[in-house]
């Protein structure tokens, strides 16, 4: 797995993007590694989850704020 629980990542490609933290890592049912992203609610409260494949994330730098 390339990224593991707590890595900061950005959700990249089509359709939304933005940084995010990864939640859950976990092997689909096609033994491709899926990842639980929380992205932080701009200016409110909470945040909010999606599932996203290896290719569609990069790994940030430790000290930014996801």
């Amino acid at each position: 797995m390339k990224f593991t629980t707590g890595d900061r990542v950005l959700k990249q490609g089509s359709g939304y993007s933005g940084p995010g933290e990864v939640v859950v890592s976990f092997l689909g049912a096609d033994d491709h590694p899926r990842y639980v992203i929380a992205h932080k609610i701009q200016g409110g409260r909470g945040e909010f989850y999606h599932i996203y494949g290896e290719g569609q994330l990069a790994r940030l730098p430790s000290d930014t704020v996801a």
